[in-house]
Order: C-alpha cells, then sequence, then structure tokens
C-alpha cells in the first residue's frame, strides 16, 4: 500500500433507490444519500421517456447543478436484430448517453449476441461504435453476467479475452465486473487475474451464489474482505456501483467500511433516508 487514504467512488443504480417517482426524484435522493453519482438504468434510454435529446440534457444538466455524476446501464436485447441495424441503434444510444453526460456506457455481451455467433458477431456490431466512442470520450464497459441465465454469453472470463483481442484491445472499451454475478460462477479471481488490465468499473452485489438476488454486502456468501484486497492488489482505481436496496445500506455499510478501510479506501458519508410510508 502507498499509505494514501483514497475516498471511494461510489455510486447507486437508479433501480435500487427505495424512491423511484421520476429521474429528477432519483437524481436528488442519489445527492441526499450521499452518493457521488448515479447509474442510469433500464429500458428508457433505448426507447421510453429518456430516449430523447431534449430529456436527457434536461436530466444531464440537473445532475451537473448537483454534482452528481451520471452512469448509463442501458439494458435491451438486440441478439435477433440485424448486425447493420444493431450497429446503427447503438450509435444512437451511445449519443444519446453522451447527451446524458454519461461518459461510462455499461452493457451486456449477452445483449448483442448468443454462444452461438458469441464474440465475432459482438465485435463486428461494437467495432463501427469505436471512432464515435473516441470523439465522445466514452467508456463502453461489457458486464459478465450468471452463467444460469437462457442465454449466458459473457460468463466466462475467456469470452471476454476473445472479445477483446477481436476489438485489438481498445482503450475505450473496457470489463465491469459485476461481484455477485461472479460469486454464482466462482470465477471472480480469475477475471481478475486475466482481466484486471481492462477492469476499473464493479457492481456491487451480494448473494448466497445461486441467485443474483442483490442482496447487500454481508448479507450473503461474497468475501468482501477479499474483493477489496483483490482490487487493491490489481491497481483498481474505477468506481463502485451499489446494486442493492439503499435499504440494506445499515446493514452493509459497516461491511464496506471494514473491508475497504483495510485497503486504503474510504466511503463516502452515507446517510439513510428512511422513505415515507416504506
Amino acid at each position: 500500500m502507498d499509505g494514501k487514504i483514497y475516498e471511494l467512488p461510489l455510486l447507486i443504480s437508479s433501480d435500487h433507490l427505495a424512491e423511484r417517482k421520476s429521474w429528477p426524484d432519483m437524481i436528488r435522493r442519489t445527492k441526499s444519500l450521499g452518493f457521488v453519482g448515479m447509474e442510469v438504468f433500464g429500458t428508457e434510454l433505448v426507447d421510453g421517456s429518456l430516449a430523447s435529446t431534449s430529456a436527457v440534457r434536461e436530466l444531464g444538466d440537473l445532475a451537473n447543478k448537483l454534482d452528481v455524476a451520471l452512469t448509463a446501464h442501458p439494458w435491451f436485447d438486440w441478439t435477433e436484430v440485424a448486425e447493420a441495424k444493431a450497429i446503427e441503434r447503438g450509435l444512437e444510444l451511445l449519443q444519446r448517453c453522451a447527451d446524458l453526460g454519461a461518459r461510462s456506457v455499461n452493457i451486456h455481451l449477452n445483449f448483442l449476441a448468443t454462444p452461438k455467433d458469441g464474440s465475432v458477431r459482438a465485435a463486428s456490431i461494437v467495432r463501427p461504435w469505436l471512432k464515435q466512442l473516441e470523439e465522445h470520450g466514452q467508456t463502453l464497459y461489457f458486464e459478465n453476467v450468471p452463467d444460469y441465465l437462457p442465454n449466458p454469453f459473457g460468463s466466462s472470463p475467456e469470452e471476454f479475452k476473445e472479445f477483446f483481442a477481436l476489438l485489438g484491445e481498445h482503450p475505450n472499451v473496457k470489463l465491469n465486473i459485476d461481484v455477485g454475478h461472479a460469486n454464482i460462477c466462482s470465477n471472480l479471481e480469475e477475471f481478475v487475474a486475466h482481466l484486471g488490465a481492462f477492469w476499473d468499473y464493479t457492481h456491487i452485489a451480494d448473494n448466497l451464489g445461486e441467485v443474483d438476488n442483490h442482496l447487500g454486502p454481508g448479507m450473503g456468501s461474497v468475501d468482501w474482505d477479499d474483493f477489496a484486497l483483490l482490487a487493491r492488489t490489481s491497481g483498481y482505481r474505477g468506481i463502485f456501483v451499489c446494486e442493492f436496496s439503499e435499504r440494506y445500506l445499515p446493514k452493509s455499510k459497516p461491511v464496506l467500511t471494514q473491508a475497504f478501510s483495510a485497503q486504503g479506501w474510504r466511503l463516502p458519508r452515507l446517510s439513510y433516508n428512511t422513505v415515507q410510508g416504506s
């Protein structure tokens, strides 16, 4: 360790806020809880209320005003969409995320391909996006998935290694490690060992190793002390996104504090604001 204390860049997924009345409300709640940012999750960036330039710019302006960083986790399934159409829709989506102010965009490999076509199809779709990613200063993250899904493409480190190689290990395409997903597949250490150079985005959630039920840290079987040590020894300096309910914060904060403080990270001053009526 270098002896320095680093503030943990801790965001929360919009899907796990207790209060989700509107997007502006979610940004305000993120700020009130003490998180440095919010991951905009869901289908609305693809074909919903945030699928317009004016809507995302308005939301981005509010986030800037409140000093809340935004990342994006758009949700879609283009595995049956023709490659040319998927390329076109991806360019539109990345532009929308740029207009939102999201320089980090996280998606799944199994949004683009199945094991049958695998990395070849996924890379063919992403390759035409690279120039736009460079121009916007965006990083596109691909997240590992649990292997029990009907489409498990993206659950193994080998699939990511092949995918990154097909893209020439482009610096604007990197890895998001979802700790809960890796816990189910028992391959967290393998991901870090073989793909640590691509890793600087993380989803934090716990489970009992069977179902991705998004428990808070300390409520499942993930060894958070070991995880924090893995992150520190790999030189990790990316962000962490809480993918568990804010209601679990009272139980989870001590676990995260202990694990990360031992490795030189300090959690932001998170609060727990009870939602009226919850």
